[in-house]
Parts: structure tokens; C-alpha cells; sequence
């Protein structure tokens, strides 16, 4: 397979894998994503890297071309320097990782962003989440001609999923299944005070559920005070400074939490000192955020019910079971995709093939039309050079778009490419790997950094 050129690998943890503890110790905000991403270029120059960090995984993808040189930086030490990063020794993650290789890596990217490997199965926002890593993985420079085709390709998958199939359809966001949650804890939110601690996406979707059934009573805290107010006027609620938390944690019955926070807002004794002037009314407290915003320990304190996001579990099951029969069918549409792009990989092999083609009859045209140029007249001479190099493009027109349309439709197997390349190429080309194929360069594909 076309892919035995290169060392492709995807290195990560989920909710399957890794209980929320170890999760929230890998998550890697915009800015750490970033300078890991710019540390791996330093490491590895001609390396592909992507990091995708969500709340309920942290995957890192990475791509080395084989050079051949045993001493060689590679995939084991771009892993190395991202468990350095996250001062983790790399023997202690072993339980929690999974490692998935070369086409494994495909056939894994496009289930997820077809949000058939999501907790939430068909969520949309894997989607997003998918393509921010994809843009933060090119303004780092991590993004070279392998990955520039393979994430765009795997959101392709993903929006057909959407499209062609029913697998979003009633599929519930985190927000919504922590209302749910809510709802299953006090039997109903009507009449129940809620706060809402943040004010991004996951905490909007559960506001506009919570109005949807009618909830009156919702305060918004968030460190910037104007995008809480700007929740709060699209739902009715009010909104409050993040340094009020204390006193609205004293006067609501139901919190939901999903922040930013490197840091947990709410400590065990801070929660505690809460409980006792609250006296004996119930509290819930459902926190989406990775890392936590709730400590765990707050979990201990009489009268407080805690629930992480690993908790919404239950009402995420009971939710997909209605959806079974379109989420085979989004399997197939993966399963198709993969299949194409498999195919496509084919250019790894073939461009150098045409572009040694077009370049080998240019030099030979060029030099054909030096023996004679002497004896064309200076008023005719390029008009001769137009007509010799129409003349060439209209030669070269049907084998080139031939190779072109079994590089992009048809695929070919590893005997086939290795002719054309025996055919076509030099003899020092011949049998290098793709990267080795002369010009351009590798880093003439990549975004400056």
C-alpha cells in the first residue's frame, strides 16, 4: 500500500479508554497544543503533527517519512517529547493509550469525524472540533502535503454522515444531556433556580434547553462579564461577575459548569462552607468541563450531588438507541470514504511520475529547438518556441491525464505503481520513497511558520 512510504501513527485516549482523572491531565488548551505542535517541528522537520483535544479525548496525530536512517528522529521520539510536555512518563500511560497505524490511522479519523466514535454518537461538534485542530496544525507549520489531504478528506466523510443519513437526527448535545440529568435528579426543573457556569457552547445548548422547558429562574457567571451578559439577554436570565460564584452557588439548586479553567473554580472546602449556609436543600452540580471545574472532592460533602461528564452516560445511551439502524448507514458512508482516499493516496507515488514526465520532454524539446534556432529567422522565433510548446502540452495531454485520473479515481495496486515508476523515472528515483523524488521539496507544502 502506498502507505508503507511513510510512518503514519495516531496516539491518544477517550472516554473508553481513560477515566476522566487521566483525561483532564492530557487536555491541551489552544496556546500548549501550539508551541507542542512548533516543539515537534523542531524535533522533526519534515514531520506531519496534529493534536486534537476535546473533553472527551486527546488524540495526536503524527506522520514521519522513512528516510532510511536508522538514526533518525521518529515517531517514538515525537511521542518521547509529547509525554515530556505533559510530564508524564511514558511507561505510566501504557493502560490508558491506544496506538493505531497507517491505515488503521484513516479508518479512525473518518468514524470520528463522522461522530460515530464520539461519546454522543453523530454530534456535529467533532466536526468543528476537528477542523480548529486542523487550523492550529497549519498556522504551527505542523501541516504538510499528506495531512493537507487527509483531514479535509476525513470532514468530508463526516458531513456526509450528516447529510445522507438520519445519525444526527434528535441526537442530544452534552448541554442537553446534562439537563436531562438534571431533570432525572429533581424529577423536573420547573421552579428550580439553575446557574450556569461559563458561557461557550456546551453551556448556551444547555440554557436554550433549560428555557425550552420553561425554566424562569437562570444566572450566568463567566469571567468575561460581557459575554455572560450576552447569554443571559438570549435566554432571559441575568448575568453575574465570576467572583459572585460563592454567593450563587449559595442560592441555586442546579449548577452546570463547562469552562476553560486550567484549575477547578469550586474546592472541597470552599463547597463545604457553601453546604453549611445553604442548610438541607439539595444541590446538583453537573460539570462538563475537562479539566474539572467542580474538585472531586466536593463529591464528599453532605447534601452536594456531583456529576462529571462521564456521568451523562446513561442518558446518552437511552438516546442512541433509536438511531440504530441510521448509524450502520453512516458506518457504510465511512467505510466508502475510507475506501476512496485509500485510492487517492496514490499521488505519494505518481506526481513525481508526471512531473518527471512534463520535465524530461520540456528538456528535450528545449534542446531539439537549440540545434535550429540559429537558423530562424529573430522575427519568427517565438512563434516557433509557442508552436513547439502547444505542440508538446497536446503530446503529453492524454498520458498525463490518464495517470492523473488513476492517481484520483481508480487507484492502483503496488505492483502497478512500482512499474509506472520503473517506467517513467530515473533509475536514482526509481525505487525511493515518495520524499526522495526531487523537486519540489517537501517544505515548499507546508504553511510558513
Amino acid at each position: 500500500m502506498p502507505l508503507s512510504a511513510i510512518e503514519l501513527a495516531v496516539f491518544g485516549l477517550n472516554h473508553r479508554t481513560a477515566p476522566l482523572a487521566v483525561r483532564e491531565q492530557w487536555a491541551f488548551s489552544a496556546d500548549e497544543a501550539r508551541r507542542a505542535l512548533e516543539e515537534a517541528q523542531d524535533l522533526v522537520s519534515s514531520s506531519e503533527n496534529l493534536i486534537l483535544s476535546t473533553c472527551n479525548r486527546t488524540e495526536i496525530y503524527s506522520l514521519v517519512p522513512q528516510t532510511g536512517n536508522g538514526g533518525a528522529p521518529n515517531l517514538e521520539d515525537l511521542l518521547d517529547l509529547f509525554h515530556r510536555f505533559k510530564n508524564f512518563r511514558r511507561e505510566g500511560s501504557d493502560p490508558y493509550f491506544y496506538i493505531l497505524e497507517k491505515e488503521g490511522v484513516v479508518e479512525h479519523l473518518f468514524r470520528l469525524a463522522g461522530g460515530l466514535d464520539s461519546m454522543i454518537v453523530g454530534e456535529g461538534q467533532i466536526l468543528r472540533q476537528i477542523r480548529d485542530a486542523y487550523d492550529l496544525a497549519q498556522q504551527a507549520g505542523s501541516v504538510g502535503k499528506v495531512f493537507t489531504r487527509l483531514f479535509p478528506a476525513a470532514m468530508k466523510a463526516g458531513k456526509r454522515t450528516r447529510t445522507e443519513t438520519g445519525v444526527a437526527h434528535g441526537c442530544l448535545t452534552h448541554g442537553q444531556a446534562a439537563v436531562q440529568l438534571a431533570r432525572q435528579a429533581f424529577g423536573s426543573v420547573e421552579g428550580k433556580h439553575v446557574l450556569l457556569i461559563g458561557s461557550g457552547k456546551v453551556t448556551r445548548l444547555a440554557a436554550l434547553a433549560l428555557r425550552d422547558l420553561g425554566t424562569q429562574s437562570i444566572s450566568v457567571t463567566n469571567r468575561s462579564m460581557q459575554h455572560a451578559e450576552a447569554l443571559a439577554a438570549e435566554i432571559g436570565g441575568k448575568a453575574y461577575p465570576l467572583g459572585d460564584l460563592p454567593c450563587l452557588l449559595e442560592v441555586c439548586d442546579i449548577a452546570i459548569s463547562s469552562t476553560g479553567s486550567p484549575r477547578p473554580l469550586v474546592g472541597a472546602s470552599m463547597m463545604a462552607g457553601i453546604a453549611r449556609r445553604r442548610g438541607p436543600r439539595p444541590f446538583v452540580a453537573i460539570d462538563l468541563a475537562v479539566p474539572r471545574d467542580f474538585d472531586a472532592a466536593c463529591a464528599q460533602v453532605p447534601g452536594v450531588s456531583l456529576h462529571n461528564i462521564d456521568d451523562l452516560n446513561t442518558v446518552i445511551q437511552e438516546n442512541i438507541e433509536g438511531r440504530r439502524s441510521e448509524i450502520t448507514r453512516a458506518e457504510g458512508i465511512v467505510r466508502e470514504e475510507v475506501k476512496t482516499f485509500l485510492g487517492q493516496l496514490n499521488w505519494l507515488h505518481l506526481d513525481p511520475v508526471i512531473r518527471h514526465l512534463i520535465e524530461r520532454f520540456e528538456a528535450i524539446r528545449v534542446a531539439e529547438l537549440a540545434k535550429f534556432i540559429g537558423g530562424i529567422p529573430d522575427e519568427h522565433r517565438s512563434t516557433v518556441e509557442a508552436l513547439t510548446s502547444s505542440l508538446l502540452k497536446k503530446i503529453l495531454h492524454f498520458p498525463i491525464e490518464k495517470l492523473k485520473s488513476l492517481r484520483d479515481d481508480v487507484g492502483l495496486n503496488p505492483a502497478e505503481i512500482a512499474f509506472l515508476r520503473r517506467l517513467f523515472l530515473a533509475e536514482k528515483y526509481s525505487r525511493s520513497t515518495p520524499d526522495a523524488d526531487g523537486p519540489p521539496p517537501q517544505d515548499q507544502d507546508r504553511k510558513p511558520r
